[in-house]
C-alpha cells in the first residue's frame, strides 16, 4: 500500500487543522528545492507534500480523503484475509515415513485432519468426541501384526 497523506505530512489521522498546517510547513521547508540545492528528488518530494496538504487542508476533502483511505484499507483487509484462508485451508502435509511404511495412513483422527486445517480448535474437540479422538490410542504392532 502506498504512503497516505497522513504519513507524508508526518501527522497521526486525528490530527487538527493547526497540526497538519504545522506538519506540511515542517515537511516543505525541509524538503524546498532551494535548501537541496535544487536535486530532481526534492522536487518531486515537494510535489507530494502539495498534494498532501491540498487533500488534508481542507475540511470537505479530507472527509472524502478520509473515507476514501477507509475503503481502500477494507479492500486490502479482504485481499489479504482471502490469500490467507486460501493458503491455510489447504496446506497438505505429506505422511511421515514411519506411517507410509507400516500402510497405516498419517495416524491422525479426523478431528485433527478436518479440524485443524479447515475449522478450528472447536471443530477438533466435536468431531475427536464423535469418532472416538486421541483419547484412545492403539498399541503400535510389529510387522507380523501382533503387538508388541
Amino acid at each position: 500500500m502506498k504512503r497516505t497523506h497522513y504519513e507524508i505530512l508526518g501527522v497521526a489521522e486525528t490530527a487538527t487543522v493547526e497540526q497538519i498546517k504545522a506538519g506540511y510547513r515542517a515537511r516543505a521547508k525541509a524538503c524546498h528545492p532551494d535548501r537541496n540545492g535544487g536535486a530532481k528528488a526534492s522536487e518531486d518530494e515537494l510535489k507530494e507534500v502539495n498534494a498532501a496538504y491540498d487533500a488534508l487542508g481542507d475540511e470537505d476533502r479530507r472527509s472524502a480523503y478520509d473515507a476514501e483511505l477507509f475503503v481502500e484499507r477494507g479492500e486490502e483487509a479482504r485481499r489479504r484475509a482471502a490469500a490467507a484462508a486460501r493458503t491455510s485451508a489447504f496446506q497438505y502435509a505429506p505422511p511421515s515415513p514411519s506411517s507410509t511404511a507400516t500402510g497405516r495412513g498419517s495416524g491422525l483422527t479426523p478431528g485433527q485432519v478436518l479440524g485443524g486445517t479447515l475449522m478450528g480448535l472447536g471443530t477438533v474437540i466435536v468431531l475427536d468426541a464423535l469418532f472416538g479422538g486421541s483419547s484412545r490410542r492403539r498399541q503400535p504392532r510389529g510387522p507380523d501384526g501382533r503387538f508388541r
